[in-house]
């Protein structure tokens, strides 16, 4: 059971090439809530038979220092960040790219997170210009069958921590009867 009051309301909304998924969460408790929220979108990668996953790249709209939070084996963060890379727009992608599982980035000022197939120009992007967090990740096999990017609200526990929503460092609080409305949105261009 969860240990809060509150009103939870999604909706998708697709348009041309463009998914909007909202959510609405409402506290109607008497003390404040904690919680956290991500999506967890994920396509196929490569596209189609004809290509590889070397075809591809990551691109943000401007420049940025994206923060990577790093995490034990147990998959809950040690406590530690550091810069990824400085200044970049482009990060390329290869089969063993996630051979550590997953990354998650904060410090991002871009609007969007976006899959590139470099000869063709088409991708996908992801709206994140509102979530303080992006992690992506696929899984551990010999070929990358497909891709997400997710955009959080809140972080993954520390190791050794309580557990308790109230004591996270990472997440969304919300005073008696406040709301928190979020959109995310995918948009494909072929």
């Amino acid at each position: 059971k969860h240990p809060y009051n509150f009103v939870f309301r999604t909706s998708f909304v697709l348009s041309g090439h463009s998914v909007h998924h909202k959510i609405d969460v409402t506290n109607i408790d008497n003390r404040d809530m904690h919680f956290g929220l991500g999506f967890h979108p994920g396509f196929r990668l490569p596209f189609d038979d004809n290509h590889t996953t070397e075809d591809y790249y990551i691109e943000f709209d401007s420049p940025q220092s994206p923060v990577e939070w790093l995490y034990s084996e147990n998959l809950l963060l040690d406590g530690s960040s550091r810069i990824y890379k400085e200044n970049i727009t482009q990060i390329p992608l290869k089969d063993n790219f996630f051979e550590n599982d997953t990354l998650i980035f904060s410090d991002l000022t871009t609007k969007t997170v976006s899959i590139v197939e470099k000869d063709s120009g088409r991708r996908i992007d992801f709206d994140v210009q509102d979530f303080p967090y992006v992690a992506m990740w696929t899984a551990k096999t010999p070929k990358t069958k497909f891709f997400c990017v997710e955009p959080w609200l809140s972080l993954p526990d520390k190791e050794g921590a309580s557990h308790q929503w109230d004591k996270k460092d990472h997440g969304v609080h919300l005073k008696p009867g406040e709301a928190c409305h979020i959109l995310s949105r995918v948009k494909v261009t072929r």
